[in-house]
């Protein structure tokens, strides 16, 4: 069962090769292969990919 963060459902994702940079508001993360994350449905972010792109997993569910 997906969580639910303030009553809207979550991606869970999955950075499976390659790196990119998660930015959501002012925090800046890196991320990188083997690195999950979690990321409300509808949130406002940006990506920034390395030179050599990457591949994520997501998984999500649609609202009830």
């Amino acid at each position: 069962v997906m969580e639910l963060l303030d009553g809207e459902p979550l991606s869970k994702v999955l950075v499976a090769r390659g790196e990119f940079w998660l930015t959501e508001g002012e925090q800046v993360r890196h991320l990188q292969a083997g690195d999950r994350f979690e990321l409300a449905r509808e949130m406002p972010h940006a990506e920034r990919y390395g030179g050599e792109g990457a591949t994520s997993w997501v998984a999500r569910r649609n609202a009830a």
